[in-house]
């Protein structure tokens, strides 16, 4: 897969406490898919890593689902975002044992689901909006892939659990 060894290094600060509070730095190494090359890493028990690049993830079987994003940055309207649920692609990976799933973005952000929220929800690693692809980070976009989640009431803000620019999928 080409660049898929490209290395980006994402830069975490923390502050730690001790002995009169010390700035901590911590050197995480991420791998950081090219745009033109997106993958994604989808990681479960019992199996190897996968590396899932955009057109086999697109092959897996595509969704439509239609949903608000209500949050900062969105507009709050229904829209068509087109891509794999998460319960399919457990089931097209045979990754039958989890209790849950976690979706993480190259710059580390990531939202933890439980085996019933991806089962019984469209939760969706999405492509595509309204029918068009997912422009990337470096183009200000949400993509190439993105976490959606519906509402959990109409009115209820959900943006801030989706996962933007994703590139892991770990079921635990």
């Amino acid at each position: 897969m080409k660049g898929a060894l490209t290395a980006g290094i994402v830069l975490l600060v923390s502050l730690a406490l001790i002995g009169g509070g010390i700035l901590v730095l911590e050197m995480v190494d991420r791998v950081v898919p090219p745009d033109d090359d997106w993958y994604i890493m989808v990681k479960a028990p019992g199996k190897e890593n996968r590396i899932i690049g955009l057109d086999e993830l697109s092959g897996m079987g595509n969704r439509t689902v239609e949903m608000a994003l209500l949050g900062t940055g969105e507009d709050g309207k229904p829209h068509r975002y087109t891509g794999l649920l998460l319960r399919d692609l457990a089931q097209v990976l045979n990754i039958t044992t989890y209790e849950t799933v976690t979706v993480r973005a190259v710059d580390t952000y990531s939202k933890k689901l439980t085996k019933g929220q991806v089962d019984g929800h469209d939760a969706l690693l999405a492509l595509s909006k309204d029918g068009k692809g997912l422009a990337p980070r470096s183009k200000g976009g949400t993509g190439p892939v993105r976490l959606v989640l519906p509402q959990d009431a109409v009115g209820t803000y959900n943006a801030q659990h989706c996962v933007k620019w994703v590139s892991e999928v770990t079921f635990e």
